[in-house]
């Protein structure tokens, strides 16, 4: 007989922080039988015989794939996500955590909303050490009950390990092209509403990583992997008025950041935008992703020396 819920785990090089998510999760009390599927990306550093310890231990429960080369993280995720038996699907990256009820809430509201292909959660945001170092997730307030329209037009709203879908959402069993979490978001909210609880009910490890210290050929997959989703979302049929301007939206932050970074090549594949797009844009949108990089690059030096010297004045 199949779990009801499968948990999906994926982990590379996670030594330091997987024990601590498998027991967040196999200590997890719910009135139905759930299965942990962890799928490790050729780790070199432990992860695995932390892993194997506890498929030794829940032989029941634990499962393992163990990828004999290192196949990226789309690739690891979908081979866990295609193994998956259970009725409803969670997944977990191998850094994060779950808290007490998260399975059971979730199951619970699934259950409640038939109309839902997937509900996420808050979470709370934890260190290296597992300190916590924020309370919630976003800092805007996010309905029980979201369209399709609102998920593509906000993006990422919520964490990646806050997700419990249905597995008749699941579309995609293979992708030719690294791919993000938003794409499985809009895939899944193809089928149904996305439900969100306003509480944290896991926790979302943030280890200081950014956007100048990630591999650059890393951050561009990431960066034309989200571009990829919004056209994903376009020829689901989702409108262009909610799709273009989020899609600019995504290309101007993620510009800037990549600017402040001194990633020019990723600014400027990000201000490649069309003149057609760029008619949906707003007046500094299309001020940033029309300029050159090196221009903008130093005007954001000089804007944020301003900005600086204004908070030391005060």
């Amino acid at each position: 007989m199949n779990p009801t819920l499968s948990v999906c785990v994926i982990a590379f090089n996670h030594a330091r922080y997987i024990g601590e998510c498998l027991e967040s999760i196999v200590s997890q009390e719910a009135d139905f039988r759930f299965e942990v599927i962890v799928g490790d990306d050729c780790s070199t550093d432990g992860t695995v015989t932390i892993i194997d310890e506890y498929a030794a231990r829940y032989p029941d429960i634990v499962r393992v794939i163990k990828h004999v080369r290192n196949v990226g993280g789309t690739d690891n995720m979908l081979s866990v996500h295609n193994a998956a038996t259970g009725e409803f699907v969670a997944h977990m990256d191998g850094d994060d955590c779950m808290l007490p009820g998260k399975l059971q809430q979730q199951v619970d509201f699934l259950r409640a909303h038939m109309d839902h292909a997937l509900v996420a959660h808050d979470v709370e945001i934890i260190d290296e050490h597992s300190n916590r170092i924020a309370s919630t997730f976003g800092s805007v307030a996010v309905p029980e009950t979201a369209t399709l329209d609102y998920l593509v037009s906000r993006g990422c709203y919520f964490a990646h390990s806050s997700k419990v879908y249905r597995r008749t959402a699941a579309r995609s069993t293979h992708r030719d092209r690294p791919t993000v979490d938003l794409f499985f978001h809009i895939e899944q909210a193809l089928s149904g509403l996305v439900g969100y609880i306003d509480r944290p009910l896991g926790q979302y490890r943030k280890t200081g990583a950014g956007l100048s210290s990630i591999r650059s050929a890393f951050q561009r997959e990431v960066l034309l992997g989200h571009l990829d989703a919004y056209e994903y979302a376009l020829q689901s049929g989702v409108s262009p008025e909610i799709v273009i301007p989020a899609r600019l939206r995504f290309r101007y932050v993620n510009a800037m950041n990549c600017i402040r970074a001194g990633r020019l090549s990723e600014f400027r594949m990000l201000a490649s935008a069309t003149e057609e797009e760029l008619r949906w844009a707003t007046v500094r949108e299309r001020l940033v992703l029309r300029a050159p990089a090196r221009a903008v690059y130093l005007a954001s030096i000089v804007f944020d020396y301003a900005t600086q010297q204004r908070r030391f004045a005060r």
